[in-house]
């Protein structure tokens, strides 16, 4: 997508003058099979590959070469401050099953995602770079979720006792 992209509208502008520690980034995303977004300079635009694209749903080709704003800004209040923490304090943020809510098909979702934030590390003036590999945890976090519920119900509505298969005479 990135190659065939259209970057008139793009905050980053054509590939041909993005610095070489974007391009590089950019080359190492793109042939991966994991899913994988980068948010780039002050407004984090958003550079991901084909894999990632069924994650923002709708959103995509309309989100590439876009700040992050205009494209989860139902999860700016949550998102903003992961990436801020990469941009300005160069940390790297990451957590498992982290939670989000979004709209990506029309409708409002709550998802789980294992992510990872990280600063670039050559400095360009003005820019940052931070990419998640997103897997999706729907599934995963439902296993788990149903797992809590049975242990928990386990603990206040105990099964029944066990009956014994085998009559049990007394003489009398």
């Amino acid at each position: 997508m990135i190659e065939r992209g259209l970057w008139d509208d793009s905050v980053v502008g054509p590939p041909s003058e993005w610095p070489d520690c974007l391009k590089s980034a950019v080359d190492i995303m793109l042939p991966s099979h994991a899913q994988i977004v980068m948010f780039w300079g002050d407004q984090y635009a958003a550079l991901y590959n084909d894999a990632y694209a069924p994650t923002i749903g709708l959103r995509h080709p309309r989100a590439l070469g876009r700040p992050a704003k205009e494209n989860w800004g139902e999860l700016w209040d949550d998102l903003k401050p992961l990436l801020d923490r990469v941009l300005h304090g160069g940390e790297t943020v990451s957590a498992r099953d982290r939670q989000f809510y979004i709209e990506r098909h029309g409708h409002p979702e709550t998802v789980y995602f294992d992510i990872s934030y990280s600063p670039k590390t050559k400095p360009v003036a003005s820019a940052g770079c931070s990419a998640s590999s997103a897997r999706r945890q729907k599934e995963c976090v439902r296993s788990k979720r149903s797992r809590r519920a049975r242990n928990v119900c386990g603990r206040y509505f105990p099964s029944p006792p066990q009956v014994s298969a085998r009559p049990t005479f007394r003489a009398g």
